[in-house]
């Protein structure tokens, strides 16, 4: 995977980088969990401050085009991540 940023806009409001990349890939899109990793890495920035907002394709091509939003302080769930089981106590109890 090759990333181009094509424009990067910090938002302090929000305390976050609001970064719109260009991709080039090989085979089918890549998943959510791979891209995560691999723009944090990119980034320079922890895998659970990387939000993927959206991913656009080119039809027929190897390539796209992704918006992503890197958060200061805000974590969100790590994707492909499976989510902690509940404990049975906290569920016969409803």
């Amino acid at each position: 995977m090759q990333f181009k940023i094509l424009s990067e806009k910090h938002n302090p409001i929000f305390k976050r980088k609001e970064v719109v990349l260009h991709i080039n890939y090989d085979g089918a899109t890549p998943s959510k969990a791979a891209l995560q990793q691999a723009l944090a890495k990119d980034l320079k920035s922890e895998p659970n401050h990387v939000e993927i907002s959206k991913i656009l394709t080119e039809i027929g091509c190897d390539r796209g085009t992704i918006s992503v939003k890197v958060w200061d302080e805000k974590e969100v769930p790590i994707y492909g991540a499976k989510a902690e089981a509940k404990p049975a106590e906290a569920v016969e109890a409803k």
